[in-house]
């Protein structure tokens, strides 16, 4: 670090660095160097190299604040002048000034509290599953007294850190202007900024709109540590996180203007400023997230989010769904309560919440989290507080994604050990779903699926008994249909919330509202079913049977048929693929990727999948990258499975009118979306497969799958 600069020249450093001008970056440079002594930090957070950071720093110890002589004249404030004040009318013909003082009261001029002195600090949030060392005990104040925000965030924030240790006066000047309804009354105003002029950072644009900083900082800070909680399900990148920092900061920017429509305010208003190191795409996907975050969330119906390129639209809506959740954490408004860990549970994330109204604002998180759970059905947020003693108890009991293999187990051994394994996994979702919870079923069918394959591909020589084939047929069909009945619900509530009153026809709305009205009830006979089926004894007697120990036989090491086994399943992957690669830009995919064929790609790429989670304990530290990659093709595989199924019984309803009150062109329109929307996916099949298309990827899964 270098030597501490006094206050007076911090805050002009300050106003220096916000300015667009040749030393706005060096200010930055000094500024953070007052604080860290790491010239790669400094560099990384003021977006430079660490030689110019290196070369400012000699530059400053030689000639000290000498170096912005000339810029500090121009980083003064300029105090702009007042509008004088209308006359006093003393009676009809005479004007007397002498009442109206020059200097008026500061405290007539405050329409708000000083700003707090203290800044809030930030937690770091816990990545680890689940953490070995004693839970932290210390209260919120001291959390934040003991930690510091970081460089980076204080100058992405256009260093609203220093900005926030300001005095009042260092505050845009207020300006005195008459209301002209009552010429002797008068009213402080702060001028909102100038749109026409250069861009403005994120901090300066909340500050001119008088957010309340502590609230939005709060948030920010949650929905920051959701961020990285979640990281492994939605596998967005580090910047969508400076993004959700800024959403988080200006998502009540418009709230002391109409409370009840501050989010659609408050999008409108962002879209009305060029914002500083924000592209035009990242400006609109930050209004987009502020018109999402309250009320009933259908990103469908917003026009911001509509108008952003295909490629942004899903993190848009991943960032949204996070931002709503962070609002709800703090909807007491007391900054008061902080997630104290998170913990992975089948088909969920289960998360703790601290602090005196935790119960408050764990209830509202918990509604708020409705979009994030619409997106992702195979890890459904879970809020709980510190109180709720049986968290304890739930958390134990969930088994972990992969069992602790031995290096030289036998195939049989491996078998006996995985088979056992997810039988206590899928005993754990079907323990969930028999006390009403239907927001597994996506999880319970992978983990059905994960147990059957031990049976059906990965020990292909073992033969179970006949009754026992049956009996897993006869729960498969359960579940899927429980699975398909729930998916055709949640699409014809989709495209119930896409229409629009004021243009497409009400008897067309009504017929969908019926039709919604059928499958839901179609859906909970199902959910019903499957409950049922999971208390039966033939449940029961079928998972005795699954986890049953086969008898030792004469095979080989499991860990030597690992690397094999996986480039196989890659290679037919790869078969698939080229064969669409080579027509080019004119491939028909109608032709090249039928239904049959996408079907024989999924099963590929879930068993490339599943061997590798069945052998995680066995594998190099490459498996993390490799299944970064490879899960999210399989979620995009299983979800196209579910539409192309939707699609299919959709078209029977069709052809099969038997829904009493719905008009067969309703049923027609609604066939003819849910197919269109299942090509759709079969034609994104390329751009999600590009990733494993890579030197990179295969470089991974060989070092990862080398080390047995």
């Amino acid at each position: 670090m270098i030597t501490p600069i006094d206050r007076e020249t911090r805050k002009t450093l300050v106003r220096l660095a916000e300015q667009n001008s040749d030393l706005s970056r060096a200010a930055r440079i000094i500024l953070a160097l007052t604080t860290e002594s790491d010239e790669d930090k400094v560099a990384l957070a003021s977006r430079t190299s660490a030689q110019e950071v290196s070369q400012w720093r000699q530059r400053y110890e030689q000639e000290g604040l000498a170096i912005f002589q000339e810029a500090f004249a121009s980083a003064l404030p300029q105090v702009e002048p007042v509008i004088e004040p209308l006359p006093v009318v003393t009676d009809e013909n005479t004007v007397d000034n002498s009442n109206v003082a020059d200097n008026p009261d500061p405290d007539e001029l405050t329409t708000e509290a000083d700003p707090p002195s203290e800044e809030r600090g930030t937690r770091r949030p816990r990545r680890s599953r689940r953490s070995s060392s004693p839970r932290d005990r210390r209260t919120p104040q001291e959390k934040r007294a003991a930690e510091a925000p970081s460089i980076e965030e204080a100058i992405f924030d256009g260093l609203e850190t220093e900005m926030e240790t300001l005095e009042a006066e260092e505050l845009p000047p207020r300006q005195i202007v008459a209301k002209v309804e009552d010429p002797l009354h008068l009213e402080v105003v702060r001028p909102l900024p100038d749109t026409t002029h250069e861009p403005i950072s994120v901090g300066a644009l909340a500050a001119a709109y008088e957010v309340d900083m502590v609230h939005a900082r709060h948030i920010s800070q949650l929905a920051r540590e959701l961020f990285d909680a979640t990281a492994s399900v939605h596998r967005l990148s580090p910047h969508y996180r400076d993004l959700l920092h800024a959403a988080a900061l200006l998502h009540n920017i418009a709230y002391d203007s109409d409370p009840d429509q501050h989010h659609r305010i408050g999008r409108d208003s962002i879209l009305k400023y060029d914002l500083k190191d924000i592209s035009e795409h990242e400006r609109q996907m930050i209004a987009a997230m502020t018109a999402l975050h309250r009320q009933h969330a259908v990103p469908q119906h917003e026009p911001t989010y509509q108008g952003l390129p295909d490629t942004l639209k899903a993190p848009t809506e991943t960032l949204a769904a996070l931002l709503r959740v962070g609002v709800g954490l703090d909807y007491s408004h007391t900054q008061s309560s902080y997630l104290v860990e998170w913990r992975e549970a089948p088909g969920e994330l289960l998360i703790v919440v601290g602090g005196h109204e935790a119960t408050t604002d764990a209830v509202r998180a918990q509604a708020k989290s409705d979009l994030w759970n619409r997106l992702y059905s195979v890890a459904q947020l879970r809020f709980v507080t510190e109180e709720q003693i049986e968290v304890e108890d739930y958390i134990a009991s969930a088994p972990p994604k992969s069992p602790d293999l031995e290096p030289n187990a036998t195939a049989i051994d491996a078998s006996n050990e995985l088979r056992a394994h997810y039988v206590d996994r899928l005993d754990y979702l079907s323990n969930r779903i028999r006390h009403g919870d239907s927001g597994l079923l996506v999880s319970i069918w992978r983990e059905y699926q994960r147990l059957m394959g031990v049976w059906e591909w990965l020990l292909p020589g073992l033969k179970p008994r006949q009754a026992f084939k049956d009996d897993a047929k006869w729960l498969s069909d359960t579940i899927q249909f429980a699975l398909y009945s729930a998916t055709l619900l949640d699409r014809a509530i989709g495209l119930l919330d896409e229409t629009d009153p004021d243009q497409d026809d009400p008897a067309a709305i009504e017929g969908l509202k019926l039709l919604c009205d059928y499958y839901r009830q179609t859906a909970e006979y199902a959910l019903q079913g499957l409950a049922s089926a999971l208390q039966s004894r033939r449940y029961q007697r079928w998972l005795q049977g699954v986890k049953a120990p086969l008898r030792e036989e004469d095979t080989p090491i499991f860990s030597s048929q690992i690397a094999e086994r996986a480039w196989a399943y890659l290679s037919s992957l790869r078969q698939t693929m080229n064969r669409v690669n080579r027509q080019g830009w004119n491939a028909d995919l109608e032709q090249l990727l039928t239904v049959e064929v996408m079907q024989s790609f999924e099963v590929n790429v879930r068993r490339l999948t599943d061997l590798l989670i069945y052998s995680a304990s066995l594998l190099g530290a490459e498996y993390e990258q490799t299944m970064d990659v490879l899960e999210p093709l399989l979620d995009f595989m299983n979800a196209w499975q579910r539409s192309e199924k939707v699609a299919q019984m959709a078209q029977h309803h069709q052809q099969h009118p038997t829904i009493e009150g719905v008009s067969p062109l309703v049923l027609e329109a609604f066939a003819m979306i849910t197919r269109e929307r299942a090509n759709e996916m079969r034609w994104m099949l390329p751009e999600m497969w590009e990733p494993l298309n890579t030197a990179m990827f295969r470089r991974a899964l060989a070092l990862a799958v080398a080390r047995p």
